[in-house]
C-alpha cells in the first residue's frame, strides 16, 4: 500500500499500523470496509500520512463483477491510485458526474461511488481517531 516507501510498519492494534522512517512517524495504515458496493462488501487498506493525506489504497476483498467493477483492484486497473495524495479539505468527495473531483469507471457507477464514499469515510475516521492512535504510540 506504500508502493516502495522505505518506512517500517508496526502493528499497534487490530487492523491498525503506524509507519515510520529514520525521522519518525510518517503515518498510519488501517483497514476499512464498505457494504455499499454493487455486489456487497469491499475491504481495503488505506495509508495516510501525518497530515491525513492518502499515501495509498489497496483493495483486499471484493465481489465486484469481473471486467467491470473489479477495476478497483490494482491487478486489473490503476483507477484506485487516483486517490493518492488526496485529503479531506481540498476535494469534493463525489463522482465528477455529480459535481465531484473523482472519475468513475465505465459501467460501474455503483462501485465507483461506493469507493469514493468509503475512502472519504475512511479519511474522516482517520481524522477523528488520530489523537487516539498517537496515544497508542505513546504507550508502545
Amino acid at each position: 500500500v506504500l508502493d516502495g516507501a522505505r518506512d517500517s510498519i508496526t502493528q499497534i492494534g487490530p487492523e491498525l499500523y503506524y509507519c515510520k522512517d529514520e525521522n519518525g512517524l510518517t503515518g498510519f495504515i488501517f483497514q476499512y470496509t464498505t457494504f455499499k458496493a454493487y455486489n456487497g462488501k469491499i475491504s481495503f487498506w488505506i495509508a495516510v500520512d501525518k497530515g491525513n493525506a492518502i499515501r495509498g489504497i489497496r483493495v483486499i476483498e471484493h465481489q465486484e463483477t469481473p471486467g467491470i467493477g473489479d477495476k478497483i483492484d490494482t491487478s486489473v486497473s490503476n483507477w484506485i491510485r487516483h486517490f493518492d495524495d488526496k485529503n479531506l479539505d481540498d476535494y469534493v468527495w463525489s463522482l465528477r458526474r455529480h459535481g465531484g473531483d473523482f472519475d468513475q469507471f465505465s459501467g460501474a457507477t455503483i462501485t465507483s461511488k461506493a469507493m469514493v464514499d468509503a475512502v472519504h469515510a475512511g479519511l474522516e475516521v482517520s481524522s477523528l481517531k488520530r489523537n487516539e492512535w498517537l496515544r497508542l504510540l505513546d504507550n508502545d
